[in-house]
């Protein structure tokens, strides 16, 4: 049957760990210490990184912080503590001298100015489905969730093979709702890790692919599609890497119910 519970996913093959309240383990949380997110300024650091030529990864080693609290950041699932924000403005300053903490908080336009570059409504935009899915199929896509997108809306469970303990089996929960433009978003969580993207449901089969900005990993999944109303048991495959030191690619049988 489908599963109605809105749980974390969790993996029988290692133990859960404490989470804060915030959502992050404890021990990272009270590690970082973060404030909740703020949009204005993870659009405000990405555009600063941009200008300034500043990988995510240059700018975690420059500050002495993990790259993924960075992907954090630009991400706008939170925003630095007051230690870590002095120490990033600190190293922009060394840029452009004369930066201030309180330059954050500046409209975006000025913002921009300041750093010689332009910030406008291009700028702004986010790339979606169209920017990589042909817009036949995309259409084709469309009309298929319109169609039959009802019939997987819902929370769901998967079951598939561990590839780290041979002879378990782990659970991941899944989201999928058809959004106001008429696609059909996709959410995988384990543990800490959260995926987000699309799925398509074309040619009786529903590809998915999703990503964790945290991690930079992806996940691909191909499910067989299902007509009646409503979907409560689909198999198929998921692709995505290991989180050994090699990233280790892995490919398995899968049950979404």
């Amino acid at each position: 049957m489908r599963c109605n519970n809105a749980r974390t996913g969790a993996h029988p093959v290692h133990r859960r760990r404490a989470r804060s309240r915030c959502g992050y383990p404890c021990s990272a949380a009270c590690r970082m210490r973060e404030k909740p997110m703020a949009t204005h300024f993870s659009d405000g650091l990405s555009l600063v990184l941009k200008a300034l030529s500043i990988s995510r990864a240059q700018l975690a080693s420059a500050i002495d912080v993990d790259k993924s609290l960075v992907s954090r950041w630009c991400s706008g699932r939170i925003t630095p503590s007051e230690t870590n924000l002095a120490r990033l403005t600190h190293h922009i300053a060394g840029y452009l001298p004369g930066f201030k903490m309180l330059d954050w908080d500046a409209p975006l336009e000025q913002l921009a100015a300041r750093f010689g570059v332009e910030y406008g409504p291009l700028q702004r935009g986010r790339p979606g489905l169209s920017d990589w899915v042909q817009a036949p199929i995309l259409r084709e896509a469309a009309a298929n969730v319109l169609a039959h997108g009802a019939s997987y809306e819902g929370f769901w469970r998967t079951t598939r093979p561990s590839s780290e303990a041979p002879g378990q089996f782990i659970h991941e929960h899944v989201l999928l709702r058809v959004t106001p433009d008429g696609m059909l978003s996709f959410r995988l969580a384990i543990m800490d890790i959260r995926y987000a993207g699309w799925s398509m449901p074309l040619q009786n089969k529903l590809f998915s692919i999703a990503t964790d900005e945290t991690t930079g990993t992806f996940v691909f999944g191909i499910f067989d599609g299902v007509m009646r109303q409503p979907a409560e048991l689909v198999d198929g495959l998921i692709m995505t890497v290991m989180r050994d030191a090699a990233g280790t690619p892995i490919a398995s049988k899968c049950l979404l119910e």
